[in-house]
């Protein structure tokens, strides 16, 4: 996002950071719709609303 990171247009668009699953991924994981949810990798975690 060296150049993109810069577009207020394609920053702008979301609000806030969100999760997007298959449903039965999700089921699988435990994840509701609604709920907030920790996604973690080995180099970082995050904490996301899975919007309804």
């Amino acid at each position: 996002m060296t150049c993109t990171g810069r577009s207020a247009k394609l920053a702008g668009h979301i609000s806030e950071s969100f999760i997007d699953m298959h449903p039965q991924d999700a089921l699988a994981c435990g994840v509701r719709d609604g709920e907030l949810a920790r996604v973690t990798s080995r180099w970082c975690s995050m904490i996301a609303s899975c919007p309804a």
